[in-house]
C-alpha cells in the first residue's frame, strides 16, 4: 500500500502593527510573535499593516501590505508548502481592515488566522455588535485571542470554530532579565513602581492615591508619559517627592528601574493582557492592580503579586503594606519570575501558535 503523501508544511506570514514603536500595544507584542515563529521555524515574513506614527494614513499602508502578501503566498504555494496569514488587530477599524486582507489572502490560496488585542472585546459580543463581529471574522480559518476569559466572551457570539489562546509573548530583554535570578534589594521603605501609558484607565491616579493609604516610608516612580501627565503630577503634588515622574524611560534607565524597585503597581481598568505585569515579574518584582478583566490571568492572586477587588484607594495601600514584608515579597516575586518564563516565554508561545494553526496547517 501506497502512503499518502505529508501534507504541506504550514509557512505564516505575519500582518500587522510595526513593532519598532516601543511606548506599548500591539507593537511591543509583535516583535515577541515575530521571534516566536521564527524560532518555532514558522515564519516566512512580516508585512506591516498599521504604524502608530502614520497618522491618518493607516488604510494607506494597509493596502499597501496586500501586494507583499500576495507574493509572499505565491512563493510560499510554489515551494509546495501551505501558507497561512497570521493577522494581529485592536480596535473595530482594525478588524475591518485586517479582515480585508484575509479576504484577499483566501482568495490567493492562504488559510488565515486573526489574533484580537483590545480591552473592548467583551463590548462586541452582545447584540447587533455580535452579528457584525460574527461576519466579519468568519473570513478567519482561526481566531486567537490572548486571554481565557477573551476566549470565553468570544465563544459566545458563535464562530464556527473554537477559539484558541495563544498569549502575548515577552520581549527578549524581559526574557533575558527574567533568566538572571537578582538579589533581593537592600533598604528602607518600600520602592513601588508603575510603567504605563499615562491615560485615562490606566489607574495611575489609583496609584497615587493608594500612596496616602501606605506606609510614610512607601514611595513611588511613575514611568510614562501621556495626555494625563499634567493632571496626575497636580494630584500628587501634596505628596512631595514621595511620588516622582520619570516620564518615558528608554531600555537601559527602564532595567535599572526595575532592578532598584520592590513591587510593580497598576490598577487597570483598560488592558487585554497586561504585558507589564510579566515584564515586571521578570525583574522578580511582585504587582499589585486589581481584580479586573484579563488581570488574574496574568497576576496569580497570593501566589505572583496581590489583587484588590475594587478600585479602592485604601484597599490598594493596605496591599502595598502587606508587601513590606520581605520575605513574602521574595516569594511572590520568584514565582512571578518562574511563571513568566513557564507560560509566555518566547518558545511557550511558539509552541501555541502553533497549536493554533488552522487544521494543522493543512489545505
Amino acid at each position: 500500500m501506497v502512503p499518502a503523501p505529508a501534507p504541506p508544511a504550514p509557512i505564516l506570514v505575519l500582518l500587522g502593527t510595526q513593532p519598532t514603536d516601543p511606548r506599548g500595544g500591539i507593537g511591543v507584542a509583535m516583535a515577541g510573535f515575530i521571534e516566536a515563529a521564527r524560532d518555532e521555524g514558522l515564519l516566512h515574513a512580516f508585512v506591516p499593516t498599521y504604524d502608530p506614527s502614520a497618522r491618518g494614513r493607516h488604510w494607506r499602508l494597509a493596502v499597501r501590505a496586500a501586494r507583499p502578501m500576495i507574493r509572499a503566498i505565491r512563493a510560499i504555494r510554489e515551494a509546495g508548502e501551505q501558507p497561512i496569514i497570521y493577522t494581529h488587530a485592536g480596535s473595530e477599524l482594525s478588524v475591518l481592515r485586517e479582515t480585508t486582507l484575509l479576504r484577499l489572502a483566501t482568495r490567493a490560496g492562504a488559510r488565515t488566522m486573526i489574533q484580537l488585542h483590545s480591552y473592548r472585546l467583551e463590548h462586541w459580543t452582545h447584540g447587533a455588535r455580535a452579528r457584525v463581529l460574527r461576519q466579519v471574522l468568519h473570513v478567519a480559518d482561526s481566531v486567537c485571542v490572548s486571554t481565557e476569559r477573551a476566549r470565553d466572551r468570544l465563544a459566545a457570539v458563535g464562530l464556527r470554530g473554537a477559539v484558541q489562546v495563544v498569549p502575548d509573548p515577552l520581549p527578549s530583554w524581559a526574557e533575558q532579565a527574567a533568566r538572571t535570578p537578582r538579589a533581593p534589594r537592600r533598604g528602607e521603605g518600600l520602592r513601588v513602581v508603575t510603567m504605563t501609558r499615562l491615560v485615562p484607565g490606566k489607574g495611575v491616579d489609583l496609584a497615587i492615591a493608594a500612596l496616602r493609604h501606605a506606609d510614610p516610608s512607601t514611595t513611588l516612580v511613575v514611568a510614562g508619559d501621556g495626555p494625563e501627565a499634567a493632571a496626575l503630577a497636580r494630584a500628587a503634588r501634596d505628596l512631595g517627592d514621595r511620588v516622582r515622574f520619570a516620564g518615558w524611560v528608554g531600555d537601559d534607565d527602564r532595567d535599572r528601574l526595575l532592578r532598584d524597585s520592590d513591587v510593580f503597581l497598576l490598577p487597570t481598568r483598560y488592558d487585554s493582557f497586561g504585558m507589564g505585569f510579566i515584564e515586571a515579574a521578570c525583574f522578580g518584582l511582585p504587582s499589585v492592580a486589581l481584580r479586573w478583566g484579563p488581570i488574574p490571568e496574568v497576576v496569580g492572586d497570593g501566589r505572583t503579586g496581590l489583587l484588590v477587588d475594587d478600585p479602592d484607594p485604601a484597599a490598594l495601600g493596605a496591599a502595598l503594606d502587606r508587601l513590606r514584608d520581605p520575605a513574602l515579597r521574595q516569594r511572590l516575586g520568584d514565582a512571578a519570575r518562574r511563571d513568566a518564563l513557564d507560560r509566555f516565554s518566547v518558545a511557550a508561545v511558539g509552541r501555541a501558535i502553533r497549536a493554533a494553526l488552522p487544521d494543522g496547517g493543512t489545505p
